[in-house]
C-alpha cells in the first residue's frame, strides 16, 4: 500500500455539511472493528427497510453482502489478535509473524481459509471452538459465497430462483455474525488473563532477584569478614 493522501477525499469536500439535520462524519483512524460495526449498522437498517414488497427483492445481495463482509472483518480481526497473544506467549512460528499476516489477510477473502485459521490459533490457546450450530450456518454462508465475490457481482450464483423466508434469513445471520465476532471477547478475557500473568511472574521474577541479590551480598559481607579474622 502507498502512502494515505494528506487531504480529505475531493468528492467529500463538495458535499459538506452546512447544518446538522444533514451531518454524517467520517472519523480518521477508524480500524477494523469500527468499519465492521458499519457494516453490521447497516444491514440492520436495511433489514429494517423490508416492507414485503416486490422492490424489496432489490436489496437482498447487497444485504448479505453486508452480513459476509461483517463476518469477514470480524475474523480477521480476531486472527491477528489470537496471533499477537500466542507472541506474547513466547511463540515464535513464521504463521505468526505480524507482516505475513498482514499480508495474508489482504489477499484473502475465503472464508473457509479464515475460519480454520482461527480454529488453530484458539487450539493453541486452548480456547473453546465456535458453537456447532454457528459453525454450520457458517458454512452455508461459505457454501454461497466462497470467496467473497458471489454477492459483489452478478453470474455468481446458480440459474435459479429462490423464495427466501426474508426475515428467518437475516436473524440467521444476525445470531451467526454475533457469535462469531463473540471470539474478540473471549480473546480479550484470554488477554486479560494473560497480562495479570506476566505482572505477577515478572514481580515474582523480581522478587527472587532480589532475595538473590540479598544473599550474594551476605555471604560476600561474611566471607569479607572471614578475610578479616586473618589479618
Amino acid at each position: 500500500m502507498g502512502n494515505k493522501p494528506q487531504q480529505s477525499p475531493h468528492l467529500f469536500k463538495v458535499f459538506a455539511s452546512g447544518d446538522r439535520e444533514s451531518l454524517i462524519v467520517r472519523y480518521p483512524y477508524q480500524d477494523e472493528s469500527d468499519v465492521e460495526f458499519g457494516y453490521v449498522e447497516a444491514a440492520r437498517r436495511l433489514a429494517a427497510s423490508f416492507q414485503g414488497q416486490p422492490i424489496d427483492d432489490a436489496i437482498l445481495m447487497p444485504f448479505m453482502y453486508l452480513w459476509r463482509h461483517a463476518v469477514e472483518l470480524s475474523l480477521k480481526q480476531q486472527i491477528k489478535y489470537a496471533a499477537k497473544l500466542r507472541r506474547v506467549n513466547g511463540e515464535q512460528d513464521a504463521s505468526l509473524d505480524p507482516q505475513r499476516l498482514r499480508g495474508w489477510l489482504m489477499r484473502t477473502h475465503s472464508l473457509r481459509d479464515m475460519a480454520t485459521e482461527l480454529a488453530g490459533h484458539f487450539a493453541h490457546l486452548d480456547l473453546p471452538e465456535m458453537p456447532t450450530d454457528t459453525r454450520r450456518t457458517l458454512s452455508w454462508l461459505i457454501e454461497a459465497d466462497p470467496k467473497g465475490q458471489t454477492f459483489r457481482y452478478s453470474g455468481g450464483l446458480p440459474d435459479t430462483q429462490d423464495f427466501i423466508d426474508f426475515h428467518a434469513l437475516g436473524k440467521c445471520l444476525e445470531e451467526t455474525y454475533n457469535m462469531v465476532s463473540a471470539g474478540i471477547d473471549v480473546l480479550g478475557a484470554y488477554g486479560e488473563a494473560q497480562e495479570d500473568f506476566l505482572v505477577e511472574r515478572r514481580e515474582f521474577e523480581a522478587e527472587m532477584r532480589a532475595e538473590f541479590e540479598a544473599e550474594m551480598r551476605a555471604e560476600y559481607a561474611e566471607e569479607m569478614g572471614s578475610y578479616g579474622d586473618y589479618a
